[in-house]
Order: C-alpha cells, then structure tokens, then sequence
C-alpha cells in the first residue's frame, strides 16, 4: 500500500471515529442521570422513558405474593423501595413535579386500588418524607364505585420516632395534577395544588437531618392492569 493511500485509509478511521452516533441507550442513560438522577427497581417492576419535560415509569401489570402466614401483610412500596430515580442534594430545596395517574377499568367490587407516585426525600436509614398524587378506588354519593383522586403525605421520622400520614381528595383527573417538597433547614413541607395556582399544605415536620439527602421521584401501583405514571416539569431549585 502506497503511503498517500495508508494516510487517507487512517484519516477516513478517525473521521469515521468521530462521527459514530451515541448508542441511544447510553443516551437516555446520560439525560436520566443528568436530569434525575440514578435509577433504583429492585423487583424489576418498570421502565423509564424520557419525551421532552417528561418521565414515565412503566409499571408492570400487579402480581400479588403468594400467602405466607409467616410473614406480614405486604404493604405499599416507599420511597425507600419502589421504583424510583434519586439524587443527592445539599441544603435547601424546592422539588415540584405534575404528576399523571391514568384510571384503569372500575372493578366490580371495592379493593383497596391505588396507583400514582410522588417526591420523596431519604431521612435516613429507613426514613423518608413524601409529597404524592394517586388515583384510588372509592365509593361516591351515588354508592357508585368510581376512581377518585387523593393527594398524600407520609413522614417516618428518625427523631422522635414517628409514622404519620395525611391526606386531601381531588377529582380523579387524567390531566397533570401538581405536588410540591420543601426543604428550610430542618423543616420539610409537603404541599398539592390541583390547579398549578393555589397550594394546599399536606403536612410539615421538623427533622433533624444531614446537609446532603437523596430526592427524587418514585412511583407505584397494586392494579392488576400495567400503569404509566408521568412525571411533567420537574424541578429542583433553592427557596426563595
């Protein structure tokens, strides 16, 4: 091979090099990271895709345990184990997230049915604090069973020891509803708004905890049919 022909056969290599496409998987692995944080699904129960402003978790349709009397009722999936996205953040925060549930089929019976997701902040070694918008099975005016809407918030605190969870129904909507997680020192407020404009407070506890905490979003559902929870215009920013 001819010298001028080794040269152009190794400037085509590099340019080619060069001009390789990123894999897409290591795309959305990048933004993910980037935009949210690591991922966490220990029971492989969903998906994450990226569209714009958007996250969705893909939940698989719910299979239940088989029944072991020697072992406690199952009970909801946290911020500590369900399918989640997370990232440490120092100091004050403000998290805010549109969450979107969809409303599977209405059975013919009364089940304890739950699906949505929300923010929630790591306190420590078994302890978190939530913000969280669902679709839940109730029963109307009507006696009529319908999917309605409930807007949550649980604390499990380190110190005092404590568990406590507070709730506020909404309309069962299909369209964004907002949830809000705010951190001023040792302070964490949990807020909803159904409209993006006024803001109901949930609860507020105070904790003392470390500077840096993990936040994120984390979703769940008990249905028997397969649910997307959208996350829409996530945001971390600093109090003002």
């Amino acid at each position: 091979m001819t010298r001028p022909a080794l040269f152009a056969l190794l400037a085509g290599a590099a340019a080619g090099a060069f001009a390789a496409p990123v894999p897409k998987d290591t795309q959305t692995e990048e933004r993910l990271l980037k935009l949210y944080g690591t991922r966490a699904d220990e029971k492989k129960r969903g998906t994450f895709s990226l569209g714009g402003d958007r996250l969705t978790i893909a939940l698989a349709a719910h299979v239940d345990e088989p029944f072991d009397p020697r072992k406690p009722p199952s009970q909801k999936p946290t911020p500590l184990d369900a399918t989640r996205i997370t990232r440490e953040i120092s100091g004050d925060f403000v998290a805010c997230v549109g969450i979107t549930c969809p409303r599977p089929p209405t059975p013919p019976d009364l089940v304890p049915a739950q699906m949505g997701g929300g923010i929630g902040v790591v306190l420590g070694e078994g302890h978190y604090f939530t913000a969280e918008r669902h679709h839940v099975l109730r029963y109307d005016f009507n006696a009529k069973l319908v999917w309605d809407g409930s807007f949550d918030s649980t604390v499990r605190r380190l110190n005092p020891a404590a568990s406590r969870s507070c709730y506020s129904s909404h309309r069962g909507s299909i369209g964004p509803l907002q949830v809000r997680l705010t951190r001023r020192g040792d302070k964490f407020t949990a807020e909803a708004s159904a409209d993006g404009k006024k803001w109901e407070e949930l609860q507020s506890v105070a904790v003392n905890a470390p500077e840096k905490l993990r936040v994120g979003l984390f979703a769940h559902h008990n249905t028997k049919e397969a649910a997307d929870i959208v996350f829409v215009g996530y945001t971390v920013t600093r109090p003002e």
